[in-house]
């Protein structure tokens, strides 16, 4: 396992760190299969190791990259020693890995002079001046107000792959892993829903507040709460394309909500309302397979 790690790391080396920034999700596997093995001691002793190697073949930048990764594979195949469940094996790669996107994205950079909310102003300046384009005055709050909710998306789809391909290799290596739960299983409790609901109904307070911050705020409670109710909407689009059997109804939503957000979007969190609070998703389940 370390010579599969010395291997990335003399790659990585020759393609000038591009991949601890694309293939970084495939690090924590080997760290993983081990400690799945051979317990946590010797997943801790591989895991000094690869950190030990990856300071002496890379630099600072390669050994912090390096340091989460092999964090997210020590607590990961933690998680499958003791028998955890996915959810929680998805939710603690999770948040290690926003932590870990936090810390490169702004300590990191403000450290190498990287300004994360003056280059911000500074598109939001530049997008000011092209003719016929409407810019709103606070536009850059709102978009540091999203911020938060873009590290844990992009950190969520990177535990979810270390995820998927994991329980893919552990099954070949014959480690028991726990299956994970049918789609049909996948689905909002009404005390989500009511909290997504609740923030919605603050969203609605925006237009109506000049503080920056409690802008900042307000805007962050309404995203998460519409891209809460709006997953469990492509859950039951995904379930419903499954029934009648068009399977591209999926990705046609995912492209109608980025090419018509402001019409699609309203769409969206209303059959995730339903799904939620009713027997919407039941109703689509009673449905006949069409072969």
């Amino acid at each position: 396992m370390l010579a599969i790690i010395g291997l990335f790391l003399f790659l990585n080396l020759q393609t000038a760190g591009l991949l601890q920034v694309y293939l970084i999700w495939a690090v924590p596997l080997p760290i993983i299969f081990y400690e799945a093995k051979y317990g946590v001691r010797n997943g801790l002793i591989l895991s000094v190791a690869a950190l030990i190697l990856s300071f002496i073949v890379g630099n600072i930048v390669t050994l912090f990259y390096m340091g989460t990764a092999i964090t997210v594979g020590m607590v990961y195949g933690y998680g499958i020693r003791t028998e955890r469940s996915n959810v929680w094996l998805l939710i603690s790669t999770t948040l290690l890995t926003a932590v870990s996107f936090f810390i490169e994205m702004v300590l990191l950079a403000s450290f190498f002079g990287y300004d994360i909310v003056g280059e911000t102003n500074e598109i939001i300046t530049y997008l000011g001046q092209i003719e016929g384009l409407v810019i709103p005055e606070d536009m850059a709050t709102l978009v540091l107000a999203v911020y938060p909710v873009a590290f844990l998306f992009m950190a969520f789809l990177q535990a979810f792959v270390t995820h998927l391909i994991a329980t893919v290799l552990l099954k070949r290596l014959n480690i028991v892993t726990r299956k994970m739960k049918p789609l049909n299983d996948f689905k909002l409790p009404k005390w989500i829903g009511v909290i997504a609901l609740v923030g919605l109904f603050v969203g609605s307070l925006l237009n109506r507040v000049t503080d920056q911050n409690l802008r900042m705020g307000i805007t962050l409670i309404l995203v998460v709460s519409m891209m809460t109710i709006v997953m469990d909407t492509f859950v039951l689009i995904t379930i419903y394309a499954r029934k009648t059997n068009r399977k591209f109804l999926p990705s046609l939503a995912l492209i109608g909500i980025f090419l018509l957000p402001s019409v699609l979007i309203y769409v969206y969190i209303g059959l995730g309302l339903l799904d939620i609070f009713t027997d919407f998703r039941e109703r689509i389940e009673a449905i006949k397979t069409s072969s």
